[in-house]
């Protein structure tokens, strides 16, 4: 556990009760031991020695500054992807095969994953609208 302040400290406690043996680090040593826990020898320590590490850290607007930078980073790969897919239409390539190449590829993005096949159910013999490209 990295991190046993007040609901890191609880879910410590909770799985020590629970029979679990409990490596921890945190920023106030002193901690650790009131939850029940071992003290790891530091973060490296900590991922030497452990399958599993759970983090209980405190929000200072750190995990809304990386989620916004995740959209952000999701938002550029969706222009990027809609541009070469354009760029592809204009140079008359065959857009199902560019999609191909790029998904088994340096290209290979969550943006250009989608595919017909991935989404048509071919059972029902109905089909979804089509993305459309721009012109």
């Amino acid at each position: 556990m990295v991190g046993v302040g007040n609901m890191g400290g609880r879910i410590t406690r909770r799985m020590v009760a629970g029979g679990h043996d409990v490596l921890a680090v945190d920023r106030d040593a002193a901690k650790i031991p009131a939850c029940g826990a071992t003290p790891a020898a530091g973060l490296a320590g900590l991922a030497a020695r452990c399958d599993v590490i759970m983090l209980s850290l405190p929000d200072s607007g750190s995990g809304h500054v990386t989620k916004v930078l995740n959209n952000f980073l999701n938002g550029v790969t969706l222009a990027a992807t809609a541009e070469v897919m354009v760029a592809g239409k204009q140079a008359g390539l065959d857009l199902a095969q560019l999609l191909e190449v790029i998904n088994t590829s340096s290209g290979v993005s969550f943006a250009a994953s989608w595919t017909p096949s991935a989404t048509w159910p071919a059972a029902s013999g109905s089909r979804p609208s089509r993305p459309r490209l721009m012109p």
